[in-house]
């Protein structure tokens, strides 16, 4: 009973022994996660400097679980909404441990042998971490050169800093932080003496407020009537058309945590180079153009709290989709040139697997008008559907790749009435776009 009553005792006293008995002001704690992370702390050790060691995720385990900081490390930081409740529970835990530096690292195997490491490196004192970087490795690329690039500067300036007397406010945190600001990798200029650099995390498809895109697409078209029976009336077709095209999501409440901050302003415009259209025979032909632009709210959403959840999208737009032939009166009387005035509801997925990432969506149109076509049908009633299929790859970390297959179907019932010059039951019009595009993070 006697040894029982000693042991915890001295339990108690382990616990709340003062911070600096528990750890030295030059240990950076390692928290390590996911594949290879036992070879990762391997590479670690080539790259930190001589006065410097590496620790234990154990010995912060009971420090960040009294403030709040449970589970998984990195993806509690990854969450754009536990993200800010986990820098400052960390934060505590480092001042309450005397340890000046936590480095997160999560490893993550993908597709085709390749890794990507995420790297997060939040110093005592400091509201932002110091870093917080993905790294891609090609397969069999050695880890070492490209962690050594992102570490080495924040690294050796924790190893030249001084312990110094802690100045602790109500809550926990320094009125003034251990060391100096980091200086950027690969700058040559000095860091500011008097200003502290907080940078902000990289922009991923969670959380960055510009999205910017870009690409070049080819699409078809085939148009045809049901039921024609008064009028020049002809089905149409056009093999591959090129076109650019160009879109921004502008997230401009995405710094801070309101219900806002994932709520978009979204434009789309894409134009084809004027192209030559004719008739089989060759007998008539006349200039086409094919034009598209949307305005309209875009609202993104995390399906989980994982580093790579799927994220969701809603969509409600306003556009023109505008396909016209112009020549003479043969041409404007048997071509359909439309002009679909619409409104769009939509969502759409896409799910990560590492670099790569699967896309997809569907949409309803409710076309208000179909411009000249609307003259020929004054009755008529239009709508939409629209599928899309594709991929993206993650080229840097904020800036992917994209490839992607549309099939847009826009159908029409004439209601045609005793008089009209121009009679069928409706039509059937059917695009086909596939692409291939960047889309850029901020």
């Amino acid at each position: 009973m006697k040894k029982t009553f000693i042991a915890l005792i001295a339990l108690a006293w382990l616990w709340g022994a003062p911070p600096a008995l528990a750890a030295g002001n030059h240990r950076v704690v390692v928290v390590a996660e996911g594949a290879d992370a036992d070879a990762f702390r391997q590479d670690l050790k080539e790259i930190v400097p001589g006065n410097l060691s590496l620790g234990e995720a154990s010995e912060l385990y009971a420090a960040l679980a009294r403030n709040g900081v449970k589970g998984s490390v990195a993806e509690s930081l990854a969450s754009s909404r536990l993200r800010d409740q986990t820098l400052a529970g960390v934060g505590r835990a480092l001042v309450q441990t005397g340890v000046p530096a936590l480095l997160s690292v999560r490893t993550q195997r993908v597709p085709g042998g390749s890794r990507e490491i995420r790297v997060i490196l939040v110093v005592k004192g400091r509201a932002e971490p110091a870093v917080d970087q993905a790294i891609a490795l090609g397969k069999g690329e050695a880890a070492a050169p490209r962690i050594q690039q992102v570490l080495a500067v924040p690294l050796q300036e924790i190893a030249a800093s001084t312990p110094a007397e802690e100045s602790r406010g109500p809550d926990g945190y320094h009125d003034e932080p251990s060391i100096g600001p980091v200086m950027s990798v690969g700058s040559d200029a000095p860091p500011a003496k008097d200003v502290m650099a907080r940078p902000r995390p990289p922009a991923d498809v969670y959380t960055a407020t510009v999205v910017a895109e870009a690409g070049l697409e080819f699409g078809t078209r085939k148009f045809m009537y049901s039921d024609a029976v008064a009028g020049p009336l002809r089905a149409y077709a056009a093999p591959a058309i090129g076109v650019a095209s160009a879109g921004v999501q502008v997230y401009p409440f995405a710094a801070g945590e309101s219900a806002w901050k994932d709520l978009a302003i979204v434009g789309r415009f894409a134009l084809s180079p004027t192209f030559e259209s004719k008739t089989r025979d060759g007998a008539v032909s006349g200039d086409g153009q094919w034009q598209r632009w949307a305005l309209g709210v875009r609202y993104r959403i995390r399906l989980g709290e994982q580093t790579d959840a799927p994220l969701a999208g809603i969509e409600g737009i306003y556009g023109q989709w505008k396909f016209a032939v112009s020549g003479d009166d043969v041409i404007k009387k048997e071509v359909p040139s439309v002009a679909y005035e619409y409104l769009r509801l939509g969502g759409d997925i896409r799910l990560p697997f590492g670099r790569v990432a699967l896309l997809g969506g569907a949409a309803f149109m409710r076309v208000l008008n179909a411009g000249e076509f609307s003259d020929k049908f004054p009755h008529a009633t239009f709508n939409g559907v629209e599928a899309r299929l594709g991929a993206g790859y993650a080229v840097l970390p904020w800036l992917e790749g994209r490839a992607t297959l549309a099939y847009t179907r826009v159908f029409a019932s004439f209601h045609p009435q005793k008089g009209d010059a121009y009679i069928a039951g409706g039509s059937l019009d059917q695009f086909v776009v596939a692409g291939l595009g960047a889309a850029a993070l901020f």
